[in-house]
């Protein structure tokens, strides 16, 4: 009984008269003709709120909730699948509902397609192919710069010509290009696949995110982030399983597979997703890319966060230099992004919910990179397995703290008109914070060995976080000051 349109409210009743007919019969349960009631005063009261466009997702299933309790079906409703499915269910009819669900599962779908083949690209052309190690990082590094450097021109693309149509062709490019890695088998045709996947995903990732934060209030769009990484990380916990069993039957197997996530994702972005219009029609692509370019604050910030991708990314460069020099082997490796996926999986969307509501963004994000700083600098004290979760788990918990509230500031600092060049622009602190985090965590690695201090990258790795973190105080001290002397400005010319 549910349409894209708002149903008919009178229908409730009449569909509950109806129903209840036949739960006179004798088989039928008086748990039943309770639940049933139950389920229709659920459904009574979410179009009362589908009535007012500006109530969200949060506060029907807030509402719904309170009133199955009132109602005292086991007073556990709300834990069941199909009070879960009902709650999607009722949000999908209102359209910025609904494209709010089609972006999370995008992202899951993204996510997943994406680790189920890149991190095992190495392991294909260095072990079949005879390729060295050299040529395939420096192959996936291009590809990284290419990327997150050209993200910020789809996202002035995005807010030239709305967010619907570059999302769309960029999955599909993408899609496409993980076909062509099914065929890649010389050192040419591997960079054409992997400049193919850049492209894909520089159309479509900041106007994914610019495209969420357009849809969501300004005060929601932290936990909104939050729920967009939390699938996330559910592809991140399940694209390298389903890739490792595919690549041992075939890597051909595992490229079209992954090209088959991404045209599934592109197939359910066209079909369920409305078409998002940029905020101001008058938004030139030069304009745009300009903008962002003379916003000196957004720069600094920018580049204060490219510090924190470099930060973030040793996890996955000098991380498992270090697993392998004290056991010998990576497979511990699996324990420790076990942990980090399933600590962002339980703690992302709560910790989210209660830290937005309660704090300043750079506050959140400076303790956060500092709590991460923490983690990654008590790593050559951890000659154990155990230890190392520890220091994984203080890592975890830092990265969930910052990667949600970054995309939400972003949002904050950008204004409506230039959302995707702002998010587009923020991209080349990963771009610059990676690639330097690739290149540097190496060699940090192989000075430590030569000088036998162990300990070295860690401390520079410590260091460069603890430095991070109190220039994001800094900041959002300096933007409150800002904000401080807007309104005393403002008090004092309407007085």
């Amino acid at each position: 009984m549910l349409h894209t349109r708002r149903p008919n409210a009178n229908a409730v009743p009449e569909l509950s008269k109806g129903m209840r007919l036949e739960l006179h019969h004798p088989a039928c349960s008086r748990v039943a003709t309770t639940l049933l009631d139950s389920m229709t005063a659920v459904y009574q009261r979410s179009l009362n709120l589908c009535a007012t466009p500006s109530n969200s997702s949060f506060r029907m299933i807030r509402e719904s909730r309170i009133l199955v309790r009132r109602t005292g079906v086991f007073g556990a409703y709300q834990q069941s699948l199909s009070g879960l499915i009902g709650h999607v269910l009722l949000s999908w009819q209102i359209r910025g509902e609904r494209a709010q669900w089609v972006l999370h599962l995008n992202s899951f779908l993204m996510i997943t397609g994406f680790f189920m083949l890149i991190p095992l690209v190495g392991v294909h052309y260095t072990r079949d192919l005879g390729m060295t190690a050299t040529v395939v990082g420096l192959v996936l590094g291009l590809r990284m710069l290419i990327q997150q450097g050209l993200s910020m021109f789809g996202g002035a693309l995005a807010d030239r010509t709305g967010y619907k149509t570059p999302l769309v062709v960029g999955l599909l490019v993408r899609s496409a290009g993980f076909g062509v890695f099914a065929f890649a088998e010389t050192i040419p045709t591997l960079f054409l696949a992997a400049t193919i996947v850049a492209l894909g995903g520089a159309l479509f990732d900041s106007t994914s995110k610019a495209a969420l934060a357009s849809l969501v209030p300004a005060q929601k769009r932290a936990r909104s982030f939050s729920l967009n990484s939390l699938a996330g990380n559910v592809g991140l916990s399940l694209g390298p399983f389903i890739g490792a069993l595919l690549l041992e039957v075939d890597f051909r197997l595992l490229c079209l597979a992954s090209a088959g996530v991404y045209l599934l994702a592109t197939l359910q972005t066209w079909t369920f997703l409305h078409p998002i219009p940029p905020a101001s029609s008058s938004t030139s692509f030069a304009s745009g890319l300009s903008r962002v370019w003379l916003d000196r604050r957004f720069v600094a910030f920018t580049a204060i966060i490219a510090g924190f991708h470099f930060v973030n990314m040793q996890l996955y460069v000098t991380l498992p230099l270090h697993v392998e020099r004290i056991f010998d082997t990576p497979r511990p490796l699996s324990v420790l992004y076990a942990m980090n996926s399933g600590l962002a999986l339980v703690l992302q969307y709560p910790l989210i919910q209660y830290t937005s509501r309660r704090f300043a963004p750079a506050t959140v994000m400076s303790v956060g990179v500092a709590v991460l700083a923490l983690g990654m600098g008590l790593v050559p004290l951890a000659q154990g397995l155990l230890p190392l979760v520890g220091c994984v788990g203080l890592y975890a918990l830092g990265r969930v703290l910052v990667e949600p509230t970054l995309q939400a500031y972003v949002s904050q600092l950008a204004p409506a008109s230039n959302l995707g060049s702002y998010f587009g622009f923020s991209s080349l602190a990963i771009a610059v914070g990676g690639g330097l985090s690739n290149y540097a965590g190496g060699a940090l690695f192989d000075l430590s060995v030569g000088t036998q201090q162990p300990a070295l990258p860690w401390v520079v790795i410590a260091s460069v976080g603890v430095v991070v973190s109190l220039l994001l105080a800094a900041f959002g001290g300096w933007q409150a000051r800002r904000r401080e002397v807007a309104c005393a400005a403002a008090g004092s010319a309407s007085g």
